[in-house]
């Protein structure tokens, strides 16, 4: 009878031990990621993965240090993810983010991330590509993010070199009056620097053009540019997805130009509105001449990572206009796509049995589960079994909260733990919202079986 219930109670340990391993509650912290920065009064969205069963609500805390520093929320659904505006009351520095189960059993501390003010400068004039003319007076604009210095000085810079202090001191009010002077060099690469007076912000505009204009009779000054007009025309726009990798969009965007003169130095911009980093996120270039009744072409590539809408808004000759046309409104176009997000798997359980014998064949079980947005692609499932070696498997697509399970028997002559390891997306062939997830591992104790234990 004594070696009967030791028997079992090593049976019930083993059983015990060999769940405990397969069913293990964590949680991961996501985002945000190590050395990023987040910015006060801006919105952010803490992320984290979670596997195992466990509470279906989670408490969110701002650290620092040991210190905790914030009850960011007390309850929310344990579903990922957490919508956040940081505190302006907050003090820049180091921090980091701490998910809890409202139950307090389970919980992750983020990497460390920074928390900073939000100051910043942004010239908005002139615009990228702009033809500004001697003579001409042009209001300088710019607008600012949070608290600095009252009063701003500009200059006017040229490859990096100042050509011109145009104020040494104004307010900082978003706007300057500035008429251009005749003595200046005919050139496209002029920037404008908007700058506080203690040095501690500036900004500064895209390159821009000045020029000159001629004097017709009676000494009127009219640019050249107003005689036979080019005229701009967006069309033959293509937003789809390509297959060569997931979440990868193709833009192709094509302008001819249909008036009566030839277009230079076009500049164009192309805004995306959508998620992640692209949820405001703009290309500025320029066309170097679009002939008169020739065509040019934009064609660019972008990968989403992030589930959502993408809407993209592309202006040929945009803002205040670069030069006239006889007809601005068929210079943009806009598009939209769905991106239904990444797969992302994961070894969610691996189960040896309740017990292992020496000598007896056992079966060994591993669940793989997809726990991202979009079905994954075919790939592969690599186990291994210490003292049985490693067995490969081919995994099928898998659909979003999809599990498959896959099974190969062990056995084992010698005691003691072994490792069971198995690791999905070997040969790293799907795009995944997370690559550092695809590993699972448990050991298992092998005994004798006998009533000798």
């Amino acid at each position: 009878m004594f070696f009967r219930l030791k028997q079992l109670k090593i049976t019930l340990i083993l059983f015990l031990f060999g769940f405990g391993f397969s069913f293990a509650q964590t949680i991961t912290v996501t985002a945000p990621s190590a050395g990023q920065t987040w910015y006060k009064g801006q919105v952010y969205t803490i992320r984290w993965t979670k596997s195992g069963s466990m509470n279906s609500y989670v408490k969110i805390r701002l650290y620092q240090g040991s210190t905790k520093v914030l009850g960011i929320v007390d309850s929310t659904e344990n579903d990922g993810s957490y919508t956040w505006t940081v505190p302006t009351t907050l003090a820049p520095g180091t921090y980091f983010i701490r998910v809890k189960t409202v139950d307090n059993q389970v919980f992750d501390d983020g990497d460390n991330f920074t928390i900073a003010d939000d100051v910043r400068i942004i010239v908005n004039k002139p615009y990228w590509g702009d033809k500004w003319l001697f003579g001409e007076t042009h209001k300088i604009k710019w607008t600012t993010k949070g608290t600095m210095n009252p009063n701003v000085k500009i200059r006017l810079y040229r490859n990096g070199n100042k050509i011109l202090s145009i104020t040494d001191s104004t307010p900082n009010s978003g706007e300057y009056e500035w008429k251009i002077p005749s003595n200046l060099t005919q050139a496209s690469d002029y920037k404008i620097r908007v700058k506080t007076i203690d040095n501690k912000v500036f900004g500064e505009s895209g390159p821009f053009t000045i020029e000159s204009s001629i004097k017709l009779h009676g000494g009127i000054n009219v640019n050249l540019r107003l005689i036979d007009k080019p005229e701009l025309e967006v069309y033959g726009t293509v937003l789809n997805f390509t297959n060569s990798r997931i979440g990868e969009v193709r833009f192709h965007v094509a302008v001819k130009n249909k008036g009566k003169k030839d277009a230079e130095n076009v500049p164009y911009e192309l805004k995306i509105s959508g998620q992640g980093r692209y949820r405001n996120y703009i290309v500025r270039g320029t066309f170097q001449s679009i002939p008169q009744g020739m065509t040019v072409t934009l064609d660019r590539s972008f990968v989403f990572e992030v589930k959502g809408r993408y809407v993209f808004t592309f202006t040929v000759n945009p803002d205040l206009k670069a030069f006239p046309e006889y007809n601005y409104n068929n210079n943009k176009v806009v598009k939209s796509i769905f991106f239904k997000g990444l797969p992302d798997l994961i070894v969610s359980f691996i189960g040896v049995g309740m017990h292992s014998r020496i000598g007896f064949s056992h079966d060994v079980s591993f669940e793989i589960k997809n726990i991202g947005d979009s079905s994954s692609p075919p790939c592969k499932l690599r186990t291994y079994i210490q003292g049985n070696g490693v067995k490969v498997f081919n995994v099928p697509a898998i659909a979003p909260g999809q599990i498959v399970k896959f099974k190969r028997s062990a056995k084992w002559f010698k005691l003691g733990y072994k490792k069971i390891e198995a690791i999905i997306d070997y040969g790293n062939i799907v795009k995944e919202k997370r690559e550092d997830n695809n590993r699972g591992t448990v050991k298992t104790k092998v005994i004798t079986g006998t009533i000798f234990d």
